[in-house]
């Protein structure tokens, strides 16, 4: 679903990537549904410590979440890399022209041409720096940290909590 409607939106705005974002978000929650299914339902019932079958079926149900939540986000990801590629292209012509002008400005020794030169290209760095920190991956910042600490830390703990038991148990 998510890589078809990718595929089918024609507009990637570097700056108002929040209808993509909804996306990741969508992804997301399924991908930490199908983690809890197969690693808190395994790991509480026990059966993935005798079990073969279980274990191999919580390994592979692990990677799935992780596809379902990262692969259809990728063409996003490319999308929004290419779209911030384009812009860095045009502001480095813009720079190359803005000192030109800016060099011309010194030969002639003209002050409001470098001044003009100088608050030019001051605009141009910023609009650089600006367009090269704009996120590509269309999810938020915390998504990462809440996976980790709602889904994989307690897992860390109840298998570390299992080892323990057995060496000290």
């Amino acid at each position: 679903f998510v890589s078809n409607v990718n595929r089918n939106t024609v507009e990637v705005n570097l700056f108002r990537s929040q209808p993509l974002h909804a996306f990741g978000m969508l992804t997301a929650r399924t991908g930490f549904g199908m983690l809890i299914l197969f690693l808190y339902v395994p790991f509480l019932s026990g059966r993935v410590w005798h079990d073969p079958f279980y274990l191999i079926t919580t390994v592979a149900g692990v990677i799935l979440a992780i596809v379902i939540t990262v692969v259809p986000l990728r063409s996003i990801h490319a999308r929004l890399v290419a779209e911030r590629k384009r812009f860095l292209y045009d502001i480095g012509v813009r720079t190359e022209g803005a000192m030109e002008a800016l060099s011309q400005s010194l030969d002639r020794k003209d002050a409001a041409g470098v001044e003009s030169g100088q608050k030019g290209l001051a605009a141009l760095v910023a609009q650089r720096d600006i367009v090269a920190r704009v996120k590509t991956w269309p999810w938020e910042p915390g998504t990462v940290r809440t996976l980790a600490t709602t889904v994989i830390l307690p897992v860390v703990l109840l298998i570390a909590g299992r080892g323990f038991d057995r060496w000290f148990g």
